[in-house]
Order: C-alpha cells, then structure tokens, then sequence
C-alpha cells in the first residue's frame, strides 16, 4: 500500500517558521510502518434471512515513526483502531 502526507501551514524549519504545503510519502523512512498486528472481535445477530453485526478490532503495535524523527503530521505514538457495523443478507 501507498499514500501520500500534506500538510498546509505554518511550518518549522529549524528556527524559521515559513507557511507552505509539505508533503512526504506516508511510508518513507520517516513516515509510518507498514506492519501491524492486533486482535479483533464482532457480534452478529440473526433476523430471519438479515443478520447485523457489530465489530471491532485494535492494533497492538506502534505503527508511528520510529527513533526522534520530527514530522509535524504524527504524534509519538499511532495504533490502529476499527469499528464496523454490518448488514447481511442471506439467500
């Protein structure tokens, strides 16, 4: 997977401050990690031919930059969290 950062505004560099746009790739060697693992749960509920659902799953690793990068669009630390709702059909 891929993606790119931006960042408008107000920008350090050094003891300068400048407004510009920044932009970096999101996994470069100082953007996030592409790794993660985590546990994850979902309850469903039958009605007839429809079953709902509810899920949710939580990362377990810090996927953010590692060492001290400085990079203004990341806090110290990132985990990745979901929540879904589903809707179900059976034939």
């Amino acid at each position: 997977m891929g993606g790119k950062s931006q960042l408008t505004g107000d920008i350090l560099y050094g003891d300068m401050i400048e407004y510009s746009t920044l932009e970096e790739k999101t996994f470069a060697n100082r953007g996030l990690e592409r790794f993660d693992v985590g546990i994850g749960t979902g309850i469903g509920v039958d009605f007839g031919k429809a079953i709902v659902g509810l899920s949710y799953e939580l990362g377990l690793r810090d996927i953010g930059p590692s060492g001290n990068v400085y990079w203004p669009f990341y806090s110290t630390s990132y985990k990745n969290r979901n929540v879904a709702l589903s809707l179900e059909y059976k034939f």
